[in-house]
């Protein structure tokens, strides 16, 4: 998967970056304006949501001009707000780490936000960082989907870091379900388990 999509408006802005290279790049890279709206997708966004079956929602719902913060969990979006605030006006690049896994492998990830000239809008680039097989937890049966992880209107709340589901029975368990993983289907709701919240935003998120 090659393509990319660029604002018109937002084609100047890129010009202390060789379009070429970051268009190609297999990380995922997308830009916002001022108003954290998407201007930009490389074609590393494309590739990433087909490898972790995104497709075809990504391209038919998140288009150029969609805000960013529709895509945000309520949870993370003042941690994000603030960060994206902080690096247009400073005119700083932003740095952070964070999990993104899947049913078979350990991801961390690393994303810097770039301001672009005038505060009119930033790149923000994704990394992979580490990348190993869940060896860690082998012989550990993970548990099966069922009755326990959906609440009343069927949906299944899942964290957006470690991708584990929680268990509406057991105050303050989460489980990793694989197949809910590998297709979490339309009835999902994204927020952070504990365990994230803490590690990833230690004292800027109240949850």
């Amino acid at each position: 998967m090659t393509r990319s999509l660029c604002a018109p408006q937002f084609e100047s802005l890129l010009t202390p970056f060789d379009r070429r290279v970051i268009d190609g790049q297999d990380g995922t890279i997308f830009g916002l304006d001022d108003n954290y709206r998407l201007v930009y997708m490389n074609s590393g966004w494309f590739q990433f949501a087909a490898d972790n079956c995104g497709e075809p929602a990504l391209s038919r719902d998140w288009g150029l001009g969609r805000s960013i913060w529709e895509a945000v969990p309520d949870i993370l979006a003042p941690f994000y707000r603030q960060a994206y605030a902080h690096c247009l006006v400073s005119g700083e690049p932003w740095h952070h780490d964070y999990e993104c896994s899947t049913p078979t492998l350990f991801r961390r990830l690393h994303q810097t936000a770039y301001p672009l000239r005038e505060g009119a809008g930033l790149l923000v680039v994704n990394s992979l960082v580490l990348e190993q097989p869940w060896d860690a937890i082998k012989g550990v049966p993970w548990p099966a989907a069922s009755g326990d992880y959906a609440d009343s209107n069927g949906l299944v709340h899942q964290c957006c870091h470690c991708r584990r589901v929680e268990h509406l029975r057991v105050p303050g368990r989460w489980d990793c379900i694989p197949g809910l993983i590998a297709r979490p289907g339309t009835r999902t709701s994204h927020g952070l388990c504990p365990v994230c919240l803490a590690y990833h935003y230690p004292g800027d998120c109240d949850g």
